[in-house]
């Protein structure tokens, strides 16, 4: 799964408020993560992926394991709204 948002915060801002969500996804998912240049990778059982951060979008693709497709549809809500709350 893909979701895209905009934003007008730079760079470093922009990493910090992907931290604050990273958090509250991490503890929810019980994944790991870390950042490697303005990309976070992040894992865990059955899901994997990153978060790419640049001037101008925040990037978030997420690849789900098969135990965890029935949980796609409430994780990319959490994710989005977690986005829009934290990236405005």
């Amino acid at each position: 799964m893909k979701l895209e948002r905009n934003h007008e915060l730079g760079i470093d801002e922009a990493k910090q408020r992907v931290d604050r969500i990273r958090s509250g996804i991490e503890s929810q998912y019980g994944l790991s993560g870390n950042w490697k240049g303005d990309t976070l990778k992040f894992f865990g059982a059955g899901v994997n992926g990153h978060i790419i951060v640049d001037e101008q979008r925040v990037l978030v693709e997420v690849r789900l394991g098969f135990a965890m497709l029935l949980m796609e549809g409430p994780i990319k809500s959490h994710i989005s709204a977690a986005m829009d709350e934290h990236l405005v």
